[in-house]
This record gives structure tokens, sequence and C-alpha cells, in this order.
């Protein structure tokens, strides 16, 4: 018994060798314990221990009344009843604030107000509760709106708020655009803006910005500007609309509103450095039952207060972006944690969700986009001359209300939906009709005023005919002793010496040969040369059928008006003035067509394929060949272009190859699609042109000898994407930069190959590189040119060469493969299907006469002489009745002084902007001339005021934040072309009477002139009798048919409501941190399951 007991005791005690190996298995499972519990506590910490700093909650209540939306003011009760609904609630509650963006809503229900009303508005105002943002007539699209557009919105906006309020609009709210350019931080910082929300970036940008702290950042917008251009930018974490717990629709207890809000408040402070945290409150047309929606806010501000301190919470409240920013930047100057707000120098383009390339909308409705630039272009001949008017007689004063209808035309087109074309086709087609509307206002007030500044003053004061805007000059209405008296005017600050055309009409032809244009200065005939706009064989453009343009060179002085007749010699019997016309036939063995101007030389093959290029003051010949191409994009959207698959090329082959000459242009005419020459439904027209001089002179060239003139009249398709390519074949094959011109200067562009490192596919399609080009777009090669061999008696050298596209509109562009590529057309579904007709224009020269010229030759491209015409029985009556030349400036302003604006406000303010283009490390001024410039001669100026850029008052800005470049922001590309320091050698200094202003490399000036205005017995047409519509105007000098769009009531409009508001990445974050986390712990389990089975098996 004793033995079988011990021998069992025996059993259970362990034996050394046993007792070993669990002591090993506990070490080891104690080892893993304290793994877990040191790898758990930084993972829980990280997690749920909050260490963050107390901060500050800036509620900002909004209602966003985007007029793109719905195109009119049909919405103008609800609007209404958001503005009378808010104002009640600011009014009863000193504690409530608003802000407000857009003014052409508020403006329009502010003039429908009693007194009292107004008064009350006015006293929410001067309590700070109500602000103004932004303050432009809408907000405008970031990446297509030129320079001339923005300021346009902006300053009709500044000026009513000004003269009503007195007030000064200092913080900007730019939260619906798709994408940001660098234009718009130059820009804001002149008009005044201090601070800057947005909203629109790209989810991989903002997810990375969040990470790095760094949602609140100092914007530059230029390296050549520096400081000047700089403005303290918040971008929103979750996009401008109510967050779910705030908003007045959701569902859900006062307690989870409270709970869930605390935690989003939580995740939304790691995303910045300072303790000051912005939320909206708001969506689209919110506030429409105000006291409902504030007193949800309320609510939850009261029970955050009461807990405030353990909440970690200084404070919340409803707030002004005013309050915000002063609030941030206090943060940032105090230093308390050593940390600098981090610096920004690049765009924010192109605008990225999900790899979905928001990129098509560059090039949607391209019609628009032209009809909108051209109206803009109208305006401004429209304000330079009505100025110079309202200081000849204050009669003209009378019809400043259509000034102002005109002005806010062109505002709202500016607005993100309208100039982007991604409204419905029903708003588009609206705007379309108002801009052309606004057209008829333009020509009445041209007409009168160049009565009132042509008019001698010892003339008849009876009224004769009045100028006329004709956009086809009709020659066969002519009496046998009439003729045309055509009045040109320059609106740039420049002479203009360059090519310009007339259209006209006349079924016979004897009268086309016969005709003359005659500078009213010399009364000589000056040479012109004809064009019939319908090519020899075509039947089916009846509208123009018996159209011509006839071309000339003109020199117009700046800011001036000059006078030619155009009669027709019914005596002329010497050969006509038609070019010479040659069909090539495809039988002639013809190697290579030329064409070219004073400058360049081009070459084509029989098809009229661009072949070569060259440079007559350089020697090298580039072969360069220009292509048309087109996506099929069944996949994209108004906003999106997707392409499916590769390009094809298309109007390959012509029918028909015509080569015009003549001693002012020579052309080629290349008909593709219709052999019979009689139904041209699908008749596509390309027109090759190089401009000439009939005369030799200096090596001062025209702007019109300087390129190669494109026209293209194109039948639109559904589901495509229509490009022009120009390949540079002396490229390297792997040359990546390019430069894009965004209305002030050329950005760095670098092809994006890599998606990023968790993707799969590393090549990125075509619409991942495509950028808006205001202007130009261009590329440089310097590359390296070794010697040939030893016995080479040339040198190695970096080649200096630039290739230059200008464009007519805002077109979307790339470079790939040695091509630049112009998207010229979409038509997503069944949208904009209509002929697209416009022009481009090809430069070759060295990179360093290019920077002297480009933006100018830009410009003069954007900027044409305009022209009216007077149907007159005599020369000589005409000029004992009329100046014939006249120019307010005391001279033509430098190269690189651009006349931006000259308009007229009311109480005979004349507002003028000035802006020096010169970006460059070159010095443009010429044979050591003064840098000092008189502006103008006749003008009895009594002040001159300096202004902000929408001319409000300046205010002292107080940049200089502490910051630091973010060298490792995702952003591949967008920087400014030049980084060079401002250099005195390149300032100007304006000079007018005893007021003296300088002006630094790409710098903005604005003044408001006060002048003396004299009086005159010139009666003014105030009516509409002279102009009653636009209709069946050609829009070029080469169009076959009157402008139309095709706007179509099923427009593929694809919402994108909500496609800006990104998810809150933290969430996801924590997510994949606690995956791994579990990850880690199941691989630990199944780690000591298997030790322990090994260790039982070794037992």
């Amino acid at each position: 018994m004793f033995s079988i007991e011990s021998r069992k005791l025996k059993e259970m005690v362990p034996t050394w060798e046993e007792m070993i190996k669990e002591y090993k298995y506990l070490k080891n499972k104690k080892i893993v314990m304290v793994i877990l519990i040191f790898l758990f506590i930084p993972i829980f910490y990280f997690l749920f221990y909050d260490n963050s700093q107390p901060i500050d909650v800036y509620l900002i209540p909004h209602s966003h009344c985007d007029f793109g939306k719905t195109g009119d003011y049909n919405v103008y009760n609800k609007t209404s009843k958001i503005l009378n609904n808010v104002i009640l609630e600011l009014y009863q509650d000193r504690e409530k604030t608003f802000i407000w963006a857009e003014i052409n809503y508020f403006s329009k229900w502010y003039n429908g107000l009693n007194e009292d009303i107004k008064n009350i508005v006015k006293k929410v105002i001067d309590n700070k509760q109500l602000e103004f943002v932004s303050g432009g007539w809408v907000q405008n699209d970031d990446a297509v709106a030129n320079v001339d557009g923005i300021l346009e919105q902006i300053t009709q906006g500044h000026i009513w708020l000004k003269d009503t309020f007195g007030y000064t609009v200092e913080y900007g709210w730019q939260v619906d655009s798709i994408g940001y350019s660098s234009i718009t931080p130059t820009l804001l910082s002149k008009i005044g803006i201090k601070g800057l929300v947005i909203n629109g970036v790209s989810d991989t940008i903002k997810t990375y910005l969040k990470k790095a702290k760094s949602m609140e950042f100092i914007w530059r917008g230029s390296e050549t500007v520096g400081l000047g251009s700089e403005v303290m930018v918040t971008l929103l974490n979750d996009g401008y609309e109510y967050t779910e717990s705030l908003n007045p629709d959701s569902k859900i207890s006062m307690g989870l509103r409270v709970s869930h809000f605390l935690k989003y408040l939580k995740k939304q402070a790691k995303t910045i450095k300072s303790n000051q945290l912005i939320i909206p409150l708001g969506s689209n047309f919110a506030y429409t039952d105000a006291a409902d929606e504030f007193s949800i806010s309320k609510q939850v501000i009261e029970k955050i207060l009461k807990h405030k301190e353990s909440y970690r919470i200084n404070s919340i409240q409803y707030s002004t972006l005013s309050n915000y920013f002063k609030s941030v930047r206090n943060h940032y100057l105090s230093n308390i944690d050593g940390q600098h707000i981090t610096l920004f120098n690049k765009d924010f383009l192109p605008y990225t969700t999900n790899n979905n390339y928001w990129t098509g909308y560059y090039s949607n409705q391209p019609i628009l986009k032209k009809e909108i630039r051209d109206t803009q272009n109208l305006l401004r001949n429209v304000e330079s001359l009505y100025a110079l008017a309202t200081l000849k007689n204050s009669k003209i004063a009378q019809l400043q209300n259509q000034l102002e209808n005109i002005r806010n035309e062109i505002s709202l087109a500016q607005d993100h939906n309208i100039i982007a074309g991604t409204s419905k086709g029903s708003i588009l087609k609206q705007s379309f009709q108002r801009i052309q509307n606004s057209r008829v206002n333009s020509y009445n007030i041209l007409s009168n005023s160049l009565e009132l500044i042509l008019k001698n003053s010892n003339g008849s004061s009876k009224a004769m005919a009045p100028f006329k805007y004709e956009n086809v000059v009709d020659i066969d209405s002519l009496e046998y002793d009439e003729l045309y008296s055509i009045v040109f005017h320059n609106s740039l600050s420049w002479d203009s010496d360059q090519h310009v055309s007339i259209r006209v009409r006349s079924s016979n032809r004897t009268l086309i040969d016969g005709l003359q244009l005659i500078d009213s200065i010399s009364m000589n005939p000056v040479i012109i040369q004809a064009i019939k706009i319908q090519p020899k064989g075509l039947t089916c453009f009846t509208s123009s059928s018996n159209d011509y343009s006839i071309y000339s060179i003109i020199n117009i002085p700046a800011l001036g008006i000059k006078t030619f007749f155009l009669k027709v010699n019914r005596q002329y019997t010497k050969k006509g003035i038609l070019s010479s016309e040659m069909i090539i036939s495809k039988k002639i063995n013809a190697t290579k067509i030329l064409i070219s101007s004073t400058l360049l030389e081009f070459t084509f093959d029989p098809y009229g394929r661009l072949q070569t290029i060259r440079n007559s003051d350089r020697s090298e010949i580039k072969n360069v060949s220009l292509s048309f191409s087109q996506y099929k994009a069944s996949k994209g959207s108004t906003y999106i272009f997707k392409s499916s698959g590769d390009k094809e090329e298309i109007l390959v082959k012509p029918d028909k190859v015509i080569h015009y000459d003549g001693p002012l242009f020579t052309q080629i005419t290349l008909i593709y699609g219709n052999n019979s020459m009689v139904n041209c439904s699908h008749t596509s027209i390309i027109h090759h042109r190089a401009y000439r001089r009939s005369i030799e002179r200096d090596k001062h060239y025209y702007p019109t000898e300087r390129f190669l003139e494109t026209s293209y009249s194109i039948m639109g398709q559904s589901d495509t994407e229509k490009v022009v390519s120009f390949e540079i074949n002396s490229l390297p094959e792997k040359h990546n930069e390019f430069y894009t011109d965004n209305g002030i200067e050329a950005r760095r562009r670098e092809i994006n190959t890599n998606r990023g490192f968790f993707q799969r596919e590393k090549k990125l399609s075509s619409e991942a590189n495509y950028y808006p080009v205001i202007g130009y777009i261009k590329v440089k090669d310097t590359s390296f040119v070794p010697k040939k061999d030893e016995y080479d008696i040339k040198a190695s050298f970096n080649k200096n060469e630039q290739y230059t596209v200008y464009v007519d509109r805002t077109l979307g562009a790339t470079f790939g493969n040695r091509s630049i590529e112009i998207m010229l057309h979409r038509a997503v579904g069944n949208s904009d299907q209509s002929r697209i007709e416009g022009k481009f224009y090809l430069n070759f020269d060295s990179i360093q006469s290019q920077k002297q010229v480009e933006k100018k030759t830009s410009l003069q491209i954007e900027h044409p002489p305009f022209y009216m015409v007077k149907k007159i029985s005599s020369i000589y009556k005409y000029k004992k009745n009329y100046i014939i030349s006249y120019s307010p400036l005391s001279k033509e302003l430098p190269d690189d002084i651009h006349l931006q604006s000259f308009k007229t406000f009311l109480n005979n303010r004349i507002g003028l902007r000035l802006f020096n283009i010169n970006n460059n490390d070159m010095d443009n001024q010429k044979n050591g001339k003064s840098n000092e410039f008189k502006l103008f001669e006749s003008l009895n100026i009594t002040s001159i005021n300096e202004t902000t850029l929408s001319f409000s008052d300046l205010k002292n800005h107080n940049r200089g934040l502490p910051s630091t470049l973010d060298a490792y922001l995702p952003i591949v590309s967008g920087e400014s072309e030049y980084h060079n320091v401002i250099k005195s050698k390149n300032r100007y200094i304006f000079k007018q009477d005893n007021y003296k202003f300088a002006i630094n490399q790409l710098e903005f000036k604005s003044f408001i002139i006060e002048s003396a205005t004299t009086q005159s017995n010139t009666e003014v047409y105030s009516n509409f009798s002279i102009f009653q519509h636009d209709n069946n105007r050609f829009l070029y000098d080469f169009s076959v048919l009157p402008i139309f769009i095709n706007f179509q009531d099923d427009h593929n409009f694809k919402a994108y409501e909500n496609t800006l508001k990104i998810e809150n990445d933290s969430t996801q974050e924590n997510f994949y941190l606690l995956t791994l986390t579990l990850i880690i712990f199941v691989v630990l389990i199944v780690y000591l399951t298997y030790k322990k089975k090994v260790n039982n098996k070794s037992d």
C-alpha cells in the first residue's frame, strides 16, 4: 500500500528536467506577455488617451446660394426668405453671426427693402454679426476664368459694398471650386484679403495635410512677387456643409448630437497645429428656417459650455472669419509651441478623387467659353471709351445703368458652374442668351462714346447717322457716292501695329476687286488682301456664300482711336485684291508646300500636314508635326475626363488642299469629309496662315508675324474629346517638363507618372496630366548637344529653343511623348455637338527672345483692335465734324506695362489698373531708356489715390508670419517658372503731375482718379433703337456659319453634390492600426500554441 502511494506521489512530483521545461515555458510566456503589454500600451495610448491641448471652436453659420446651380433669379424668393429670417435672428440675438459671399442675390434683396429694414441690416453689419466674405458678384471658377473676368466679378461686388455700406472685404470664402489656381492668392492678396477658406483640394493632398497637421498654411501665389502674393489659408476637413451631428435634418437626440459632435471635434483638432478650430454651419440654400437651424446649434453650444473643461474646450461660439483668422494669426505669432505655419508655393491642380481626374471641364463648352471671353474683351473696349467720353460730356452718365447691366452679366458668367460649362443645358443656354443681350447694350454705349469723343467742337451739332457694329459690312448697300468710315479702337497701352481683318459681303465680285482702304491721315490707300470665306467648290454654307475677309496692316495709337475709309473704286481696272488661289492636285508629285511669315518658315506635305518649322533668325530646321485626334470618353462626365483607351487620329487625308498667296499672308486650306462639296454636315475645314509684310522695314516684327495661325471648323460628336497635337521631334525622348500660363505668369509642370506606393497601376493616363491653359503652353529645350567628334570645329553647347502655342480661350492641355496636346472640344453624352471653331498660334524662337514678348504677344492676341462703322457720303464733311485720330496717353507705355483696366464709377471716378507683366530675369528696358513714364497727356486730373485691386480702401495687411516650406507635399509641380528676386532694373516709376508710384515685376497697381469734366452739345442715343439684336454674328474671320451652340435639355449633367465632401480618414487610419494590432496578437497566439505543442511532443 505504501509503495503504491509513494509511487503515485513520486509520479505527481515533476522531475528536474520537467521543472526546467515548465520554467522555460513560463519564462517564454512572460516574455510574450511583456511584449504584448509594451506593444498595446502605446497603441491604446494613441487611440484612446487624449493629450491634446484645449481648443477654441469657431462655428461659421452660412448659406451657399450658388447662382450657377439655378442660372437665374428664379430662386430669388428662397434667398429673400433666407436673408429675411437670418437678419431677424441676428437682430434678436447679439451672439449669433452669419457670413455671406455672393453679392448678386444680396444686392437684389437689399435694394427691395424699405428704409427701416435697411437700417436693421446696417446695424447687424456694424455689430460685426453679418460679415461679407470674398464679396464678389459670384464665386468664380479658379481654373478656367481669366484675370479680367475674376477682377470684374470681384470688383462689382466690392464696389457695391463700398458704395452701399462703406464696407471693405478682408476675408475670403471660396469653398466650391474644383481645384485652385495659383492666381487665387496672388489676386486676393492684392485685393486686400487677409485670410481664405477653401475646400476643393484632391483627397490625397488633403490626407497628407491632415497627417502633417497643416490644414492651416500660408499660400504664396508667385515667387517673383513673394510676400505680396501670400494669403493665410484654412482648408476645410469635410466640406462646407453641416456635420451630421449639427445638421437640423438629422433624426437623432440632443444627447447623441453632443456626444457625436465632441468626437468629431477631437478628430478635427488632430489636423491643425493651432488650437483654433473652424466648423462650417450651413449647406446649399440653408437657413430658410433660420430660427430652427440656429436653435439646434445653440443647444449644442450651451450643453458643451456647461462641461467645457472636461471636454478640453476653451470656448465654443458663433463666429465670423475675421474673428477666427485673427485668433489663428495670434497663435502663430505667439509661437508658444515653437511651430511655424506651413508655406505652400504651388497650386492645387488638377483636382482628383478616387483616381478620377477632374480635368474635363477645362475644355467643356468651348464656344461658350469663347463667347464669354470675347464679351469680356468687348466690355474692355466699352469701359475705356465710356471713361474717356465721361470726361467730355456728363450726359453719357444716363447710360451708366446699361453699363452696370453688362458688368453684372459678365460677372455672373464667371460662376464656377457657368464658365466651366458644367451646369444643366437649360442654365447654360440661358447664360449664353444673357451674354448675347449684353453685347447689344455694349454696342449702344460704344456708339455714343465714339460720338462724344470724336465729335469736333466746331463741327455741326446736327446728329449724323450713329456708329454701328457691323459684323459683316454690306458693300452692296453702298450707293454710288457712299462709303464707310471705319473707326478702330485699340484698348491696349501699346501702339497697335499688326494685321487686322474686316468681314464684307457682296454678290458682285467686281465690287470686291475695287475695294480700297484709305488712311484718314495720309489719305493714301493701304495695301489690302482679300480671301473668299467659303472655299472654292463648297456651296452648302449659304449664309457666308458672298462673304470675304479683307486684311491690312494698320497702326492705331495706344488706348487710341484711328479712322480709315472703306470705299469702292468703281473705275478700278487693275488686278483685284483677292488672294491668288491654287488647288494642290493629288496627281501632282509635289514634295512639299512652303508658307512663310517675315520671321518663320513652315513646310507641309502634299496633304497639308505640317512637317518643319524654321526661324529666320536661326539656321536650324525643326521637325514639327501637327495632327488632330480624338478620345472616346463614354466613362467621363462634365467634370471628369476619363478616356477609353488611346486616342485615334482624325482628319488624316483632306479631300481638297488649296494654297492661297498674296502680299500680306500666305495660307493653306484643307477640306475634309465631303467629296460632293454640297452637303456640309460632316465637313471639317482647317486653315494654316502665315502673315507677312508687303514692304521691308526694321527687325521689329509685328505680333502677327511671330506665329503660324491655325484655324479649325470641326463638327462635334457625342462622347468624344477632340485634341490637336504638336509633336516636336527634336526634343529629348524623355523630356517631361512644360509650362502653362495661369493668366499672370507661367507655371512649371512635370509629367506625373506615379499613382502611389499602394496602387498597382503605376503609369498614369493623359487625363492625369491635363492643366488649364489661360493664354499659352510652352516647352523649352535646353538639352546638351555634344561635339560630334574631336575633329568637329563646333563646340558642344546647350540648346536655347522654345515652342509656344497660344490659345484664344481657356482650354485643357498637356505634354508627353514629345507632343503638346490641347483639347479643343468635349461632347459628353448628347451635349454640345455643335460645329466648333477656333484658333491657335504656334511660335518657335529662342528662350531669350520669347521671354521678352510671350506675355505681350498673348495679350495682343486676346485683345485685337475693335471697330465700328458709319455710312457717310463725303470724307470732307466727315473730317470736318469728327476727329480722325485720338489717344489720351502721352505716348505708348513701356513693353512691360499693361493697362489692365480703365473704367468709370459713379461721381466721375475713374478706376485705373496697371500691371507690370515682366516676370523673368532679363532687363527689358531698351537702349538705356529711363524707367519713368507719364500716363495721360490731355486729361485734367485733380487727384490720384492708390487702392486695392478691387478699388477698395488700402489697409495694413500685417503680413509676415514665420513659415516653413513643406518640401514633401505630394504635388509634382505647379511652382512659378522663375524664382528670381525682384530687381530694380525692371521696376517702373509711374509719374502723373504731382503723383508718383513704383510698379515692380509682376505687380498690380490700382488707383482711383478724379478729373475735371468738360461739356459738349452732342446728344446721347439713350434708347435701344440703334441695336436690337446680336443674331447671325460670325465668330471668326473664317467662320462659314453664324455662332450657334447646341444646348441639350437632356445635358449629361452628373450632379456633384457632396463630391467635395471628402470623408475624414482618421477613422480609416485607426481601423488600419487596430487591424495590424489584431494580426500581431493572432500571430503571437499561434506562436505560443505552436511552442506548447512542440514542448509537449518533446516530453
